[in-house]
């Protein structure tokens, strides 16, 4: 992963429990005050995004990112579409790599869908044969650790639910004999599937959020616990609910969000949000929600939507959050298409 010389300042990553996260210095890296504006700044209102990059990744439908920094570069995992050897559309796992957030270069798949080599309408079916998407990714030690959204094609059968892929390199994933780790329940908020998983780590436990959806609306949750196969389910769940107030931004969604970040003694995160079903016809959006514990209910921005809303369709969604040197980032889908678009924090003026 490491490309010497190419970056000595750009990159200020961090790391908690060995993971490298894009959002703290590094132990060893130059002591530099920092210039632009936190995380907090945004949440009271003294800072903005403002576009910054577009069509990013354009030439290789680069969206729905789950990002780590290293040493030298980015890491940038995201989803895949292709046609199964069935005829049929799947959906997988990709790699990117950039040095700069902007120009990436595309390794190709590294997670595809499950396959048992079966005859042509034969059994077994898999849980994951039409689905094994939406990467969320953490680094502990020497070990990259995968979760993903995996769906089979009877939907009756594997409606959706949460699986674990490991890799020593980054980019060769074995998928856990015991997959899903973390299944959807029968009834209430999440009894139609879950999905869209991110990974933390603090302290010696992992923490999986995850939406969670019941057939009319989409809804943040949460997992805890000191194994990614023992998890348990937060009590608080959905932490980040769908808003109750007619006409408010995310009625209909509160879904995918971005890597879990602490500034100071609080935890953020970016999380996509949309009005009612149809969802191709929604509107759709990204705000922020932070919190002083992890699997408690989360609160969600004055200032949401913190970016503008599609007029009508996806777009402005799937959020990630990435600092590099002394600047946040938030990388977004871009309305209409399967490629990203990319916003600076900027401090308002006279807020500097």
């Amino acid at each position: 992963m490491s490309r010497a010389g190419i970056i000595t300042l750009l990159l200020i990553v961090g790391s908690i429990d060995g993971q490298t996260l894009p959002g703290a210095a590094r132990a060893d890296a130059p002591a530099l005050a920092r210039k632009g504006p936190a995380l907090e700044d945004l949440w009271d209102g003294r800072a903005v995004w403002v576009g910054d990059g577009e069509k990013i990744g354009r030439d290789f439908k680069f969206h729905y990112l789950s990002i780590l920094g290293g040493k030298d570069d980015l890491w940038a995992y995201y989803i895949t579409h292709a046609t199964g050897a069935d005829g049929k559309f799947k959906m997988g796992v990709g790699r990117a790599r950039s040095v700069d957030g902007i120009k990436w270069i595309d390794d190709g798949p590294v997670l595809k869908v499950g396959c048992a080599g079966r005859a042509k309408g034969a059994a077994p079916r898999l849980w994951d044969e039409r689905m094994a998407s939406f990467p969320g990714v953490w680094k502990d030690g020497d070990t990259w650790y995968l979760v993903y959204e995996g769906a089979g094609e009877d939907a009756g059968f594997s409606p959706g639910d949460i699986g674990l892929a490991t890799s020593t390199d980054g980019m060769t994933f074995t998928k856990h004999p015991d997959n899903p780790i973390l299944r959807h329940e029968k009834n209430g908020w999440e009894r139609a599937n879950i999905g869209t998983p991110s990974l933390y780590k603090e302290g010696g436990v992992w923490y999986l959020f995850y939406h969670g959806y019941d057939h009319n609306v989409c809804q943040i949750g949460v997992a805890s616990g000191k194994r990614l196969t023992g998890l348990s389910k937060s009590a608080a769940n959905p932490i980040v609910a769908v808003s109750s107030t007619a006409g408010a931004w995310d009625t209909g969604t509160t879904g995918k969000r971005s890597s879990i970040v602490k500034e100071g003694g609080t935890y953020y995160f970016a999380f996509e949000g949309s009005t009612p079903q149809p969802y191709q016809q929604s509107r759709w959006s990204s705000g922020l929600a932070r919190s002083k514990d992890l699997t408690s209910k989360w609160t969600k921005a004055s200032i949401n939507p913190m970016i503008p809303r599609t007029r009508s369709g996806f777009g402005y969604d799937g959020p990630e959050l990435l600092r590099l040197g002394d600047d946040w980032y938030l990388y977004v889908r871009s309305p209409g298409n399967d490629w990203s678009e990319r916003f600076r924090l900027m401090a308002k003026k006279g807020s500097e």
